[in-house]
């Protein structure tokens, strides 16, 4: 996990974007929901050591270090991001971060996953989302085996109702959460081949993840036991022994509350 966010950060080459990136120096409260294990909390606690406050929020507090070893300012806490945060976190952040929640939420979560993040902002605060979606994953060259896999993958988020195109919907989410000056970007993993080798076995090891993940729920047709996913990802790991390539996208959008 905190090899993928390592990776991330690179394809992304900062770790906000430039805009909330030149308030840092009156920010004093930061945030990262859907934290994982706090690694990207202590990367910006590396890079901005003036910020005393950090929390990160999880549905679980399963991938969190000991507590005890994390540095001053950084606070890890059990919170799920579809219910309401506390009053007491309501406008707390100059910066709420999230990323990767693709499998994590349905369509029916977003909205009012947005409007609680939105809540923790204070008056010029900065919302920043970044995530992954099937638009954008590739292979090189083509494939079959890597096309089979994400039709079940989709058949399996859309039983699960998740939109397959939600990260298309940040921006609408944030106009109707009240958020101004809103921007956004894709980043490519295919600018980078210097992380190619990274790459592909990070997707592997994130798809097979997804896979186990659907058969927990029942699956879909095709992908409903363990022999289903090794079915699949056998010939993939063959042609990539034969050079094929996986890649991605992964989109960053950001904006600000009203003051």
């Amino acid at each position: 996990l905190n090899l993928g966010v390592d990776l991330l950060n690179d394809i992304f080459q900062s770790l906000l974007p430039a805009e909330a990136e030149e308030t840092q120096a009156s920010t004093s409260a930061v945030a990262d929901v859907g934290t994982g294990t706090g690694v990207w909390l202590l990367h910006m606690r590396a890079a901005y050591p003036q910020i005393t406050t950090m929390d990160g929020f999880d549905l679980s507090a399963e991938k969190y270090p000991a507590l005890d070893t994390l540095p001053n300012g950084v606070r890890l806490h059990v919170h799920d991001v579809r219910t309401p945060f506390p009053a007491e976190l309501h406008g707390k952040y100059d910066i709420v971060h999230t990323r990767l929640l693709m499998y994590a939420l349905t369509a029916a979560n977003w909205p009012p996953a947005i409007e609680n993040l939105v809540s923790l902002l204070r008056p010029n605060g900065w919302l920043v989302c970044e995530d992954v979606g099937y638009q954008t994953w590739t292979s090189i060259p083509a494939s079959e085996a890597y096309a089979r896999f994400l039709r079940l993958d989709m058949a399996a988020s859309e039983a699960a109702g998740r939109d397959l195109t939600f990260s298309h919907r940040f921006p609408s989410l944030f106009r109707s959460a009240g958020l101004q000056s809103r921007d956004e970007r894709t980043y490519f993993s295919w600018d980078h081949p210097d992380l190619q080798e990274s790459v592909t076995p990070l997707m592997m090891r994130l798809h097979e993840s997804s896979m186990k993940g659907a058969i927990v729920r029942g699956g879909v047709e095709g992908l409903r036991n363990e022999d289903d996913v090794e079915e699949v990802m056998r010939p993939i790991r063959k042609q990539i022994q034969e050079g094929l390539r996986l890649g991605f996208g992964i989109r960053r959008v950001w904006g600000r509350k009203g003051a």
